[in-house]
């Protein structure tokens, strides 16, 4: 598990493992939308960190890690999954042309 105060860290480390989650209401969440909030995730400082899974789940912890309170973890794979990945791989062609 790795922890980081900067949200911004935690995105681009959580984009290496994962670009769908659910959230604690089953709702899907993409890398997409997880940038945009990023002006709304403050940074924490110490003990409080943001803490990221081997397998790409995103929480929020104290000193120990133990503690973390999971707020988003991988979506399973579905048809949902493979849609919005399918979203986020044309965004991204159509951004990488202009």
């Amino acid at each position: 598990m790795k922890r980081f105060q900067s949200y911004a860290e935690l995105v681009t480390e959580a984009s290496k493992l994962c670009n769908v989650w659910r959230d604690i209401q089953g709702k899907p969440v993409t890398i997409l939308e997880l940038v945009d909030s990023a002006g709304k995730n403050p940074d924490l400082t110490y003990p409080q960190s943001y803490v990221l899974s081997e397998e790409g789940a995103i929480g929020a912890a104290d000193r120990y890690e133990y503690t973390a309170a999971w707020i988003l973890v991988p979506m399973e794979d579905c048809e949902e999954k493979e849609i919005l990945t399918e979203k986020i791989t044309a965004y991204f062609r159509h951004a990488a042309q202009q």
